[in-house]
């Protein structure tokens, strides 16, 4: 192989290594918040873990952005865009057991540019 044209579909030519490698997926990992009212008097979670720590893949920032959306992330750990910046959905109250639910949705393996994308997708789509 010499280029990037003899790569395949899922691969990028790295010129530093001579050779095609696998393209780097963007993962999008979920965690979960659980607010009772007794957790809510003392400021703190009743329960928060890993909903999916292994994480689902995507190509593109525009496939993660339409997630993120899909899923109802109403806002983002900060104001301001910084790398590891996490998005969130708006508490969801389970009507029998009067718990709240938070997910955020956290990104990795991928660029700081890619993150930006994603962040200005979400939030200039709202504008």
């Amino acid at each position: 192989m010499t280029n990037e044209e003899d790569c395949g579909k899922n691969e990028v030519w790295s010129d530093k290594k001579e050779r095609c490698i696998q393209k780097a997926k963007i993962i999008v990992k979920q965690t979960f918040d659980i607010i009772t009212e007794e957790s809510s008097k003392i400021g703190d979670f009743s329960e928060s873990g890993w909903e999916d720590e292994e994480g689902k893949e995507f190509e593109r920032p525009e496939d993660v952005a339409e997630y993120l959306e899909r899923e109802g992330v109403i806002e983002a750990s900060s104001s301001v865009f910084h790398p590891g910046v996490w998005y969130s959905t708006e508490g969801h109250m389970d009507m029998y057991s009067g718990e709240t639910r938070i997910d955020s949705y956290h990104i990795s393996n991928a660029k700081q540019e890619e993150e930006k994308e994603i962040y200005d997708m979400i939030f200039k789509r709202r504008k």
